[in-house]
């Protein structure tokens, strides 16, 4: 289906405030789920970001687009998150974007659990300074998946 662009955004100045908002957050969405950069997190290819982002909201403690500017990011965090991804990755074999953000979820949801579970308090910070524990989350919710080649049956 093509689309008239400069129409479209002719259209979305005659939109009302809550509406124009929704075309916003599934915008957002959207690029997120194509690997898009929305310009705050740094790099948009980061779904164990997005993933922990995800988790909070569950949790009721940042809203849906709360995003970290780069300069707030912990030193170390996009170090660690790469690490945590490459081995994800060559666990679960070649994701589709919607699976990465799926795996990033499922990861976020993990950590969160995990740090629960260890009478740490849950917030964005703790989980960007814990990142490196996810492979350990994900065994405990999950045990042997991530070795065995079976996570990716988690989400799908």
């Amino acid at each position: 289906m093509a689309v008239n662009l400069p129409s479209l955004l002719d259209s979305l100045g005659e939109l009302p405030s809550n509406d124009l908002q929704q075309v916003a957050i599934k915008t957002k969405a959207l690029l997120s789920l194509r690997g898009a950069s929305t310009g705050h997190s740094g790099n948009g290819d980061d779904y164990i970001l997005e993933g922990i982002y995800h988790a909070l909201h569950a949790e009721g403690l940042i809203s849906r687009d709360h995003r970290m500017h780069k300069r707030h990011i912990p030193p170390g965090f996009e170090k660690h998150s790469q690490e945590v991804r490459a081995l994800l990755e060559s666990c679960v074999g070649q994701l589709r974007p919607v699976e990465r953000a799926a795996l990033g979820q499922l990861a976020g949801r993990c950590l969160a659990k995990y740090l629960k579970s260890k009478g740490k308090e849950v917030t964005l910070q703790s989980m960007m300074f814990e990142v490196y524990r996810i492979p350990a989350a994900i065994d405990r919710a999950y045990p042997d998946y991530l070795r065995s080649g079976l996570l990716s049956s988690c989400w799908r």
